[in-house]
């Protein structure tokens, strides 16, 4: 009988010790941690070259009475992240006005703030920590939000008082707190402009894509960190940003020319380790050797695009010889061959913008003279393969009923979706 009662007198005791740490725990205050906020350091992040007018328009925003908040909308890849570190080194130089002299740019993490957030109020608590803190600053702290559309919705849970974004929208629309936003033209148009009241809290700074020639200005200043990190020399830059501007298409400048030029140093590297060893321990001088040219960007871009490198490399012949290629598949339409090569020639050389298409034709004539033939052929002397015609055979499209074939149809729904919107 005693053994059973100091059983549960000792049972007892350690739900008391443990209900005792577990309330210490719960009356500590969730402060913001240092994971939460993190401080750009301007020294180690790349030179921003020509985005001197999207920082002029960033500084004019954030010394605003109100509404001083920024919101980087383009494309991924034109370099929305290294224009707020580009102001980072401003603000470091000394080259801001008085209103942001000495101020701070700190990136919060959404992902950090929300992660381990078991118990309801952990999340809010945090962010209002850090938004204290921009607070307390007097505009000296400015908060970056990477990817700001990840605000909407965040820690929005059953029993909580909002998301991130309707925490923030007081401070934002009172101008209380400096803040930059970065995201993309589809998450801003998805996200951001379906909550009116948080769009109108940000001045929105749309940014383009660099063109061919400030690409190739931008890799001129880059290229001395990487030569420095490779240990090789890069003699052409010029090669990646029109090499990646004429094969690459999914990606934008200058990010897609940087990663080009980056992995060729890396790819020399790779296939030549006795070199790299013997100027390592500087008995050969392998300078010389050990240098990134034109042939080894169009190895990389050849691997990228399954494009065999002979044709990346015969690019000029292929275009002079265009017409008597031509000639060759389709007979007796000399005109209609000369008109297309001289569009496709002036189009190539760059008179034309780079966001337009080759050209656009309109073949007239009756069955079998060879429009169809001439397509064929033009798809296949530019591309090298036949298949990158696209057909749409018109007489398929003839009744009102048939264009969703060709847009694709209405949105159906399924039984089961149309069952569980019946309600009963």
């Amino acid at each position: 009988m005693l053994a059973r009662v100091l059983a549960v007198t000792s049972v007892g005791l350690s739900w008391a010790v443990a209900w005792s740490l577990l309330s210490r725990q719960l009356k500590k205050p969730f402060s913001c941690t240092p994971a939460i906020l993190r401080t750009l350091d301007a020294a180690a992040s790349d030179p921003v070259i020509g985005r001197d007018d999207e920082i002029d328009r960033i500084i004019c925003i954030l010394c605003r009475c109100i509404k001083n908040c920024a919101a980087l909308v383009g494309p991924a890849g034109v370099g929305k992240t290294a224009i707020v570190e580009g102001l980072a080194r401003r603000i470091a130089a000394g080259t801001v006005p008085e209103a942001l002299a000495g101020a701070r740019v700190a990136e919060l993490d959404v992902g950090a703030m929300v992660a381990g957030t078991h118990w309801r109020g952990m999340f809010e608590q945090r962010l209002k920590d850090a938004i204290k803190k921009a607070e307390d600053s007097a505009g000296k702290l400015i908060l970056f939000v990477d990817e700001m559309h990840m605000i909407v919705g965040a820690g929005d849970h059953r029993g909580s008082t909002g998301d991130a974004a309707n925490i923030l929208k007081p401070a934002l629309a009172r101008g209380r707190i400096c803040c930059i936003g970065a995201t993309t033209t589809e998450e801003y148009r998805k996200y951001i402009q379906k909550d009116a009241a948080l769009e109108r809290c940000f001045q929105r700074v749309d940014i383009d894509e660099p063109t061919l020639q400030a690409t190739v200005v931008i890799l001129q200043g880059l290229k001395q960190r990487y030569q420095d990190y490779h240990g090789l020399k890069i003699r052409d830059r010029v090669a990646a940003a029109h090499l990646a501007g004429r094969y690459i298409t999914g990606r934008q400048f200058p990010d897609k020319a940087i990663d080009l030029m980056d992995e060729a140093c890396t790819s020399l590297k790779l296939h030549q380790p006795k070199q790299i060893r013997d100027k390592k321990t500087s008995t050969v001088n392998a300078v010389e050797e050990l240098t990134v040219g034109p042939c080894h960007i169009a190895q990389v871009v050849s691997r990228w695009t399954k494009i065999p490198i002979t044709t990346l490399g015969r690019e000029e012949e292929k275009f002079s010889h265009l017409v008597d290629r031509l000639h060759e598949r389709v007979v007796g339409q000399h005109e209609a061959i000369n008109l297309v090569a001289q569009e496709v020639l002036r189009s190539r050389v760059g008179f034309d913008q780079s966001s337009q298409p080759i050209g656009s034709f309109l073949f007239l004539g009756p069955t079998g003279v060879g429009k169809t033939e001439l397509a064929k052929a033009l798809a296949e002397k530019l591309f090298d393969n036949e298949k990158a015609l696209v057909r749409f055979s018109m007489s398929e499209y003839a009744d009102s009923g048939s264009v969703s074939c060709l847009i694709g149809g209405p949105r159906r729904f399924s039984f089961y979706t149309l069952w569980t919107c019946i309600s009963f």
